[in-house]
């Protein structure tokens, strides 16, 4: 093989060697809450002003996770519309400074707007040989270096997690992003008299349409007796 030919073979197994180590990971973002779990919708979160949990489970190998945490919609509303992460000003450089996301314990920090943390892959809770996870405890949280308890949260929280790989180039690439807002609420909607009595109300269409089909299966039964009836009966004259 000719020495420029075998230049290109060796980038071209390390580009792609690269872009499927990328494609066989990626993570889910869960959240748990008073022992259970707190699901999204569309990326919205209701949270009551307790302890909660967010835990990452990885698919495939564990990775660094860049992380942005504010009060602020801005950064959370860019990545959701689809903006680039390269674009956007949190995430646009590569921060081998980033802080730890794990510095202080049961502790929720903030960014600025041009910083993220990082969730390092070593902050592992659990290893799974398919489902490795980490999670952290949150109790209290961290705006502008003061700690204040979760009770005194009246705003939304927009948290937005990045997995990003490094190209040979220096640069990087997006693999997955993710992004809620954490809505702080008194009553989960499943404990509210409105909630309940939707269910209620779903409850009765159902057994309204159960009852409607027994019936329908009831009448059908009825003309299959009556139809087996009459060839019954007509057999027995033909046989006179």
């Amino acid at each position: 093989m000719k020495p420029v030919n075998k230049l290109i073979f060796l980038l071209t197994l390390l580009i792609c060697s690269h872009t499927t180590y990328a494609q066989n990971n990626s993570f889910y973002v869960k959240f748990e809450q008073n022992g259970r779990r707190i699901y999204d919708k569309n990326g919205k979160v209701e949270l009551k002003k307790d302890p909660f949990t967010i835990i990452i489970e990885y698919i495939g190998k564990p990775f660094d996770l860049k992380v942005h945490t504010s009060v602020h919609p801005k950064v959370y509303k860019r990545l959701k519309d689809g903006k680039l992460v390269r674009e956007t000003a949190p995430f646009a450089k590569e921060r081998k400074d980033a802080p730890d996301f794990f510095t202080q314990e049961k502790v929720l920090p903030f960014n600025s707007e041009d910083n993220y943390f990082l969730w390092k892959q070593n902050n592992l809770k659990s290893i799974d040989p398919k489902h490795a996870k980490a999670f952290k405890n949150v109790e209290k949280l961290q705006i502008n270096g003061e700690i204040l308890p979760l009770a005194e949260m009246k705003k939304n929280i927009y948290l937005t997690f990045v997995y990003t790989e490094p190209e040979p180039s220096g640069d990087f690439v997006e693999v997955q992003r993710e992004t809620f807002v954490l809505h702080r609420v008194n009553t989960y909607k499943h404990e509210t008299k409105a909630y309940r009595k939707e269910l209620q109300r779903k409850k009765m269409r159902r057994q309204k349409e159960q009852e409607k089909q027994r019936k329908e299966q009831e009448k059908i039964n009825r003309k299959d007796k009556q139809r087996l009836e009459k060839l019954k009966k007509h057999k027995t004259q033909k046989t006179k």
